[in-house]
């Protein structure tokens, strides 16, 4: 069965967590950012969980989130097109 990317990111600025909704059959999560240069993502997250903490740099106001899920490491594309997330 093939796996579909994560998405509907979101940002908690009380808990400082970047979230999204489990994606049905996915034991793993890859999450790659982006701020500043829509050529350069990094990954910033890779682990089971559907949320991880971010602090966002103080001058950033937005980044571009993308990710892939995965099951016995046979993983989804990227989310496509990455995701904004504002401050």
């Amino acid at each position: 069965m093939a796996l579909n990317p994560p998405s509907n990111f979101s940002y908690s600025s009380v808990t400082q967590k970047i979230s999204w909704p489990a994606v049905t059959g996915a034991d793993e999560y890859i999450i790659e950012i982006n701020w500043g240069n829509p050529d350069v993502f990094w990954q910033i997250y890779s682990g089971s969980d559907t949320a991880f903490t971010f602090v966002p740099p103080a001058a950033i106001a937005s980044i571009e989130v993308k990710g892939k899920s995965g099951k016995s490491d046979e993983y989804s594309e990227f989310t496509n097109p990455p995701e904004t997330i504002t401050f």
